[in-house]
């Protein structure tokens, strides 16, 4: 669209495509466009209008839906429009094309295919909807995410019983000091060195009485004594 008017509306159109984004120029004032047609798909509490994907678990019930309706969800009358088709498609047989004004469609889909979980695929697309007119198309993946099998538990190892412990405390030792070694005579005796040795030794008994030897010496000296005189 190219507008060049004043106080042009253009609401409540199909463009084409959902994103109009880049689908008009305005060189006017006062462009009225907030609400346009929109092909819209829905999973449950999934909706969109681009491409997208739910995930779903085993036994799930999803409603897979497809409507036109206004990107603002406003009231609106889809039979001002002019005709046009719009084909929805799903990999569960449905493969439809009718008037875009008049057609929705609405598929209960159980994602209990036990076939596909037993194959062992995981994360696999269980159904789709894809609709397409025009320049849009779109596409709703149905997503199932099997469950992961836990691994088992490890049994639990036994805890060996711990030695008992005695409350008493362990005694404590007792230094014993070494005894100081004594310097021997052959120690004295093998010694050349230069510095002096100090050393003590024990005398040894020469049999002799200690009397007899006073004894004489005293006679000695009183001789010696009787021929100075």
């Amino acid at each position: 669209m190219y507008n060049t008017g004043i106080n042009t509306t253009a609401n409540l159109n199909w463009w084409g495509v959902n994103n109009i984004t880049g689908q008009y120029e305005n060189f006017g004032e006062n462009l009225n466009l907030s609400t346009w047609y929109v092909i819209h798909l829905s999973a449950n509490e999934v909706t969109t209008t681009c491409n997208a994907s739910k995930n779903c678990t085993i036994g799930e019930m999803v409603n897979l839906t497809y409507i036109l309706t206004t990107n603002d969800y406003s009231n609106h009358n889809p039979s001002l429009l002019p005709y046009f088709e719009v084909t929805v498609l799903s990999s569960l047989g449905h493969n439809i094309t009718a008037d875009i004004r008049e057609y929705g469609l609405s598929i209960l889909v159980c994602s209990n295919d036990s076939s596909l979980v037993e194959s062992g695929l995981e994360n696999f697309t269980l159904d789709y909807m894809r609709s397409f007119c025009d320049d849009e198309d779109i596409k709703l993946d149905l997503l199932m995410e099997t469950e992961d099998i836990p691994s088992p538990e490890p049994e639990p190892q036994p805890i060996p019983n711990p030695e008992p412990i005695d409350p008493r405390p362990d005694p404590t030792p007792i230094p014993v000091p070494n005894p100081t070694p004594k310097p021997t005579d052959e120690a004295n005796e093998n010694y050349s060195g230069n510095g002096p040795v100090k050393a003590s030794a024990a005398m040894k008994p020469t049999g002799m009485p200690v009397l007899a030897i006073l004894l004489v010496l005293l006679t000695s000296l009183g001789l010696v004594l009787r021929k100075k005189q």
